[in-house]
């Protein structure tokens, strides 16, 4: 309880340092996660804070997302054309053995 409180009040520090507003979207990741009763301490303590906030699982991993940032840092969206290759290429790097 204690630990997805305290993973909740750094979501509550990082959403108002970036002014995220009342409904951030939190994608908690990492294996801490994996834990049923501090993912579910979590949620409720991030619902708590943040009613209308969205709690799920990343569309995509970490990696892709550091992707996606650089992209952004290159001046670039992530349109349509851009979001279908990402798409297709992890779905490909998925199916790899």
């Amino acid at each position: 309880e204690e630990g997805g409180g305290a993973l909740a009040d750094l979501v509550r520090a990082i959403a108002g340092r970036l002014a995220l507003g009342e409904a951030p979207r939190v994608c908690p990741v990492g294996g801490a996660f994996g834990l049923a009763r501090l993912r579910t301490a979590f949620d409720r303590a991030v619902l708590k804070a943040y009613p209308h906030a969205r709690v799920s699982a990343p569309r995509f991993d970490p990696a892709v997302g550091a992707v996606i940032a650089a992209w952004r840092l290159a001046g670039l969206e992530l349109d349509a054309t851009r979001r279908r290759a990402l798409d297709a290429s992890v779905r490909r790097a998925g199916t790899a053995s």
